[in-house]
């Protein structure tokens, strides 16, 4: 069983959290209630999460974006799958960077890519990346209007 862990790091004017593990019904968000200001919250370990995890994990989110200006640093696939699908998933916050499964259609390599929200919606399209085969460039391995949907909210 995967535990579920946050670690808080208090910054000059930035408190970064750190998230991990599996979200169930024992995950508890009580080290995110008395924060305030600007937070960063990274998910980029955040592995699974079951229905009652994403439960607790939105009505966390909801209760600390209500006093607190937080970004969603280097989500995961499992949190974008839910970002997506769960209206109110990140409360009132935002997502500032996430991993996109990528694969190349000719020797089907696959790797997670980290891509800048803001940059993505800017262009409206994926970075280059070039597989490191030589194949030439990766897609995206999901359909992009749904994995990317909640950056068109």
């Amino acid at each position: 069983m995967a535990l579920f862990t946050i670690q808080v790091e208090e910054k000059a004017k930035l408190t970064q959290v750190t998230l991990s593990g599996v979200v169930d019904e024992t995950a508890d968000f009580a080290p995110l209630a008395e924060l305030t200001g600007a937070v960063e919250i990274h998910c980029g370990d955040v592995r699974r999460l079951n229905s009652m995890g994403v439960r607790l994990w939105s009505d966390a989110m909801r209760a600390l974006t209500q006093h607190a200006d937080v970004a969603f640093v280097a989500c995961s696939r499992a949190v974008v799958h839910q970002i997506s699908m769960i209206g109110g998933f990140l409360g009132k916050g935002r997502v500032a960077s996430f991993h996109a499964p990528m694969r190349c259609e000719v020797c089907d390599y696959e790797a997670d890519h980290f891509i800048d929200a803001d940059a993505y919606v800017a262009s409206g399209r994926m970075p280059p990346l070039a597989c490191p085969n030589g194949h030439g460039p990766m897609v995206l391995d999901e359909i992009e209007d749904i994995y990317l949907q909640f950056l068109s909210t």
